[in-house]
């Protein structure tokens, strides 16, 4: 659906949950369901095999005064998410040939998405770009020392990521 939800629980220790979807067309809309603990003790996983399953690789670190760069290797349907408070974020991707593949034209506040397919013919590894402004009191400036997140999300089963030098 093109409804984004978030929602919190507390969850106990040693009991199963199961998550339930809400969809506008049940059996025909599709959805994704990203989970965030404060613990890697957790499973997550279906309880049937649903054929279209995402794979998820998150990386948090905090602005530099300059572009995070993330090597990633996957390919088909992905999604990156990033986020940081205070900050307005532009996100693009390009091949290892440097030829740009998705972006995003203009800087969104606090969250930015970007949904794209890989180019069959992409060179790998691809290069996730996310760029951070803050504001200040002649304009913007680049972000520093603000925490971020940014979530790789790929139909890819061997998707990897991993935080680049800059």
């Amino acid at each position: 659906s093109n409804s984004y939800i978030t929602t919190t629980a507390q969850l106990v220790p040693g009991h199963n949950y199961v998550f339930v979807p809400f969809t506008d067309l049940p059996y025909e809309d599709s959805w994704r369901l990203c989970v965030y603990t404060d613990s890697d003790d957790v499973d997550v996983a279906p309880l049937q095999d649903t054929g279209g399953e995402w794979h998820e690789k998150s990386i948090a670190d905090v602005w530099k005064e300059e572009p995070v760069r993330m090597s990633v290797n996957a390919r088909g349907k992905m999604t990156v998410v990033a986020q940081s408070s205070n900050v307005y974020i532009r996100l693009r991707v390009f091949g290892a040939d440097q030829q740009q593949i998705a972006a995003m034209p203009s800087f969104w506040h606090y969250e930015a998405l970007l949904e794209f397919d890989v180019p069959a013919d992409a060179k790998l590894p691809l290069v996730v770009v996310a760029e951070g402004v803050m504001k200040a009191e002649n304009g913007q400036v680049p972000a520093a020392r603000q925490p971020f997140d940014i979530r790789v999300l790929s139909v890819d089963a061997a998707l990897k990521c991993e935080l680049m030098d800059t």
